[in-house]
């Protein structure tokens, strides 16, 4: 992501507002994509989260380690965000911009499509033994109530679409403001092409231009 080929196009800055408006479409629609796939992506760490909090574990382990997936699954999305909004906006023609928008979107689904080969290759169970006796209705439908008030609960609202979507809109407009891409302003800062310095070699009468004497 930090490459400067993904900074850097044929001598200036990459900038997410280009001079061609049917760039600027192409951006618009791949920015689209990733934002539903980052929100497909938060409401499957938003399940594991409600898994993990009404399942019954059989060791004292397994749930510092559920947690931790957990947590390491949340901060991957919003680093994937992140880097993908910079990558998608980039690219200067409408061709390269598709090309980075299926890479991203292949990198996103990567995860679950390994799980889905080791899958194929073992028999995995998914299922998710509750806390609560399954065998007692009483205790099997408090058991259900409780994962829906979680998955509705104020805090999952706050952690699964209130932060998710505020930086993913933060990022985008302050790109636009500045004109900068995010990857490039957190290794840069703020960065421009206007009065660009030039090389000799693309002045108008080369690097030596001839002298008249008099």
């Amino acid at each position: 992501a930090f490459d400067e080929s993904n900074s850097f196009y044929q001598g200036r800055w990459m900038e997410p507002i280009s001079t061609h408006g049917r760039v600027n479409l192409v951006k618009a629609a791949a920015i689209g994509i990733v934002g539903w796939k980052m929100a497909c992506k938060i409401q499957s760490v938003r399940r594991l989260s409600i898994a993990l909090s009404v399942a019954r574990f059989r060791s004292c382990s397994r749930p510092a380690c559920g947690f931790f997936a957990l947590l390491l699954h949340y901060l991957m999305v919003l680093v994937i965000m992140f880097s993908s909004l910079s990558l998608v906006s980039g690219p200067q023609t409408g061709m390269t911009c598709l090309m980075k928008t299926f890479s991203v979107y292949v990198v996103i689904d990567l995860d679950a499509q390994t799980a889905r080969f080791i899958e194929v290759l073992f028999a995995l169970d998914f299922s998710v033994e509750l806390a609560e006796d399954s065998k007692n209705p009483d205790l099997a439908s408090r058991a259900s109530e409780r994962k829906d008030r979680l998955g509705g609960s104020r805090v999952a609202w706050v952690f699964f679409v209130l932060l998710p979507s505020a930086l993913f809109v933060l990022e985008l407009c302050a790109s636009l403001w500045f004109n900068t891409l995010p990857l490039t302003f957190l290794r840069y800062g703020p960065v421009s092409n206007r009065d660009a310095p030039r090389v000799l070699s693309d002045l108008p009468g080369g690097c030596c231009p001839p002298a008249v004497r008099r």
